[in-house]
């Protein structure tokens, strides 16, 4: 099973049942403003700390989607290879965006898109690859097809690419007669996670791994078939999902650090989750049965449609990415419809009028700075 047909299979199960920072914690109470940054039936997947938004768009008349870009001044089509999907996943801080495009073969390409300009990262010699994660020094993480198999999951590889350089074989988890990997994200110390397992009929077992140093490591399940890391930030905390076995294969969103696989399901509601996202401040997003699209700090987590305008009328699900500024890349429905928004903490007045009196200090000192001319 590809790790595309993983997270399909999470989403469809929940919707239906780091380095140091010096960036305060957020109050889970902090209220949202929301930001449209994409058009009618678009869909959030990744955000810088500079607030762009990537993600991808359904154009109906070709029944198709197109990747998009939002650096505040509007979306832009990023464009494929001549062939008809595409979809930009992350987006680090310089603006690089990985993901993945059609070509005029109909084969998904990984693509890396900066300065305008969309490059095909390859494949390892099969038909296809994906994009799933960048960090921000360019190191881009994905899936890509080995020759033997082109079109079989068993020949899926995660890959790791340096700027400039070629696609690199991370391998796969041990114990499986036919494994495939993929790769979901990486840090910015080079810490990579992702899935590996078993390809085949049945889809037997796939486990959330973690890659440092050279070395795959098994992060384990909650003892069924499916589990998959989704996101790791500079303190090496990772979270996905697995599925339990006692509790009828329910996606359950877990948190990994320190060595341990912890879940989160029971603080959620113990209805079924999934994490997409954590940031350097520890706060994870994701999907839950009970509070839908949530946001969580240790014990505390909150509905992220508890903390928006509730006279405006929107739902949020999917809140895929969150910054270290708190904002989150989500897709909101509004009248049967779906956008990509971007959620952006509101200010507590405190805080507000702290930084007034920051700039008011500034502007003082700049006004009794002497002149080159010695006026005043």
């Amino acid at each position: 099973m590809s790790i595309m047909a993983i997270r399909k299979l999470a989403l469809l199960c929940v919707l239906c049942a780091a380095g140091t920072s010096t960036l305060p914690a957020l109050a889970q109470t902090t209220p949202y403003d929301l930001t449209v940054v994409g058009a009618a039936d678009s869909q959030a997947w990744g955000l810088n700390n500079l607030g762009t938004v990537v993600g991808r768009t359904f154009d109906p008349s070709f029944n198709s989607y197109r990747a998009f870009v939002n650096t505040g001044t509007g979306p832009v089509d990023i464009g494929t290879f001549g062939g008809t999907n595409s979809i930009a996943a992350a987006v680090n801080d310089a603006g690089q965006i990985v993901g993945s495009a059609d070509n005029a073969a109909g084969q998904s390409r990984a693509f890396l898109y900066q300065n305008g300009s969309m490059t095909d990262l390859g494949t390892f010699g099969g038909n296809g690859s994906h994009g799933w994660g960048i960090n921000a020094a360019g190191v881009t993480v994905g899936s890509a097809f080995a020759p033997e198999n082109p079109n079989d999951f068993s020949g899926e590889r995660a890959f790791v690419r340096p700027p400039g350089g070629t696609l690199q074989d991370l391998g796969t988890l041990p114990g499986f007669s036919s494994p495939f990997a993929g790769a979901t994200d990486i840090n910015n110390h080079g810490q990579i996670v992702g899935a590996s397992g078993q390809a085949g009929p049945g889809d037997p077992p796939v486990h959330p791994f973690l890659y440092s140093n050279g070395v795959m490591t098994d992060l384990g399940t909650f003892g069924d078939a499916y589990s998959t890391a989704y996101a790791i930030n500079d303190l090496g905390q990772v979270v996905g999902y697995s599925d339990s076995l006692a509790d009828f294969h329910i996606p359950q969103a877990f948190l990994y650090e320190g060595g341990k696989l912890i879940n989160l399901d029971a603080r959620l509601g113990g209805t079924g989750s999934i994490a997409y996202d954590i940031n350097n401040l520890g706060q994870i997003v994701g999907d839950s049965g009970t509070f839908g699209a949530f946001i969580m700090q240790g014990d505390t987590v909150t509905s992220l449609d508890a903390l928006i305008d509730p006279a405006a009328g929107w739902t949020i699900q999917l809140p895929k990415a969150i910054n270290d500024h708190g904002q989150i890349a989500a897709t909101g429905l509004l009248n049967g419809k779906a956008y990509a928004v971007l959620l952006s903490p509101v200010p507590e007045p405190a805080a507000a009028s702290m930084l007034g009196l920051g700039l008011g200090v500034l502007v003082l000192r700049r006004r009794l700075r002497p002149r080159p001319d010695g006026r005043a």
